[in-house]
């Protein structure tokens, strides 16, 4: 029996482990030291950023899949993304609330553990939502739809996606995925990578960006022939 293409589980399990790591530096954080609160935003601005574009992309692509078969079939869905958004501009107004007051302010360390409450708060909801799309959603593409359409749909959200937004997505979800991961997910994500390195004069080679993905000797060989193919297309 063909293996089902699961359309949510390779960025979800990027986001799961970029979203952990943000709340295990939250949690260490001197927030009165201005230079780690000022990377630390920097690095939750980008995981944010990644949040919304990902989102865009399942309502543009993946809801529409899904109201084509079930009446009302996103319509919760849209409705978490929307509260999700409330929830990160919130978070997002705090932490910078925090950066504009002074290092020697003695509210800088409460306020940075509300900080770090409410994005654990949002990290858990996240994760149910996520969930949601895993056990219910994916559940509903399967039965609708083929194998060669999940894929046409996971390829229009890679191609429709810009180069550093490509690069961000590689480097997140690859340190995520196992030996028994899809080799289609990385054939597609090896295929962006390689495109946008040639738009992209800061970008190393692709098998440099494999090794930096942590991916063991087993893992690099099991790319390495897809690799090769890109290469030389």
């Amino acid at each position: 029996m063909a293996e089902q293409f699961a359309v949510y589980t390779h960025p979800h399990k990027g986001q799961r482990r970029r979203l952990s790591m943000l709340s295990t530096k939250a949690g260490t954080l001197d927030y009165a030291d201005t230079a780690a609160l000022d990377e630390f935003h920097d690095e939750l601005s980008a995981m944010m950023t990644n949040l919304r574009l990902h989102v865009a992309h399942e309502e543009a692509t993946i809801h529409p899949m899904l109201a084509g078969c079930i009446p009302g079939g996103a319509e919760r869905l849209e409705e978490e993304h929307r509260t999700g958004k409330h929830l990160v501009e919130n978070l997002s107004a705090h932490l910078e609330g925090i950066q504009a007051k002074s290092p020697e302010s003695t509210k800088r360390g409460a306020l940075g553990l509300e900080f770090y409450l409410a994005l654990n708060r949002f990290i858990a909801f996240y994760l149910d939502h996520i969930n949601e799309e895993e056990e219910h959603a994916q559940a509903a593409l399967w039965r609708y739809y083929t194998n060669d359409e999940l894929g046409d749909a996971w390829a229009t959200i890679q191609t429709s996606q810009s180069p550093e937004e490509s690069i961000d997505n590689f480097e997140m979800i690859l340190p995520a995925l196992n030996i028994d991961d899809s080799p289609l997910c990385l054939l597609l994500l090896a295929t962006r990578r390689l495109r946008c390195s040639r738009r992209s004069a800061r970008l190393q080679s692709a098998s440099s960006v494999l090794r930096c993905g942590q991916l063991s000797n087993r893992e690099l060989g099991r790319v390495s022939a897809i690799q090769s193919g890109l290469e030389v297309a």
